[in-house]
């Protein structure tokens, strides 16, 4: 929402103070949006971007309600401007590149801080691609069930542009995906276990194994970002 964004709204001349002054209002990318560009009659801008990126050039004319009278002269020219919706991960590498642009120091395989993790990885589990950070590791925990491995990690709903995948194998060659979450949405699958929901904010979450040590000579967790 953008107060005060068309501003000087008049309806025409002295003798025309008395009417009432709208806004027609389209654009040229309806699915950037979920809600779409709207300009209200005391000139406040809204809209609300969906869960992508780009850009959308903006038409507006304004209309007044006089009818035929004074001529009828009633829209005025069409006014154009543009609007662009950035993905988060594009606002990210902007807060730590300078640039949004997928290339260079912000690419998503490139280790800017060298800790062995990528930037798509630390932007993925909400971490410094800046400054060293480790990895979620995998320890031994009791259930009900038994010893099974897990894993905690973070998790941020407002990256919705990226798919976590926490992803078990008896060896490092085959991998089963046990608890996946996608476009922002919380963790879900036979492994989940606790700490996530759709409510703003970071997020702790639990992912447990669903083998028992005792009936596997080995096991290995992992985690998978991808976009």
């Amino acid at each position: 929402t953008t107060g005060s964004f068309a501003t000087s709204i008049s309806p025409g001349p002295v003798a025309e103070t008395s009417q009432t002054v709208t806004f027609q209002v389209t654009n040229n990318n309806n699915a950037l949006f979920t809600v779409q560009p709207a300009i209200s009659s005391n000139g406040t801008l809204t809209f609300t971007p969906g869960n992508s990126g780009g850009t959308a050039t903006i038409t507006v004319i304004a209309i007044d309600n006089g009818g035929t009278a004074y001529g009828g002269m009633n829209t005025s020219t069409p006014q154009t401007f543009t609007i662009t919706v950035i993905t988060p991960i594009e606002a990210w590498r902007q807060t730590y590149f300078g640039s949004p642009a997928n290339s260079g120091s912000g690419a998503d395989d490139f280790d800017f801080d060298r800790d062995g993790l990528v930037n798509l990885l630390e932007y993925g589990l909400v971490l410094s691609p800046t400054g060293f950070s480790s990895a979620p590791s995998a320890t031994v925990a009791t259930y009900p069930e038994g010893k099974r491995l897990r894993m905690f990690l973070s998790r941020d709903p407002g990256r919705y542009d990226v798919t976590l995948e926490v992803q078990a194998g008896d060896d490092l060659v085959g991998w089963t995906t046990i608890a996946t979450s996608a476009l922002g949405a919380p963790f879900s699958g036979p492994g989940y276990v606790v700490g996530d929901s759709a409510s703003p904010g970071v997020k702790t979450v639990e992912i447990r194994d669903v083998v028992n040590i005792a009936n596997a000579p080995r096991r290995f967790l992992r985690v998978k970002v991808t976009r």
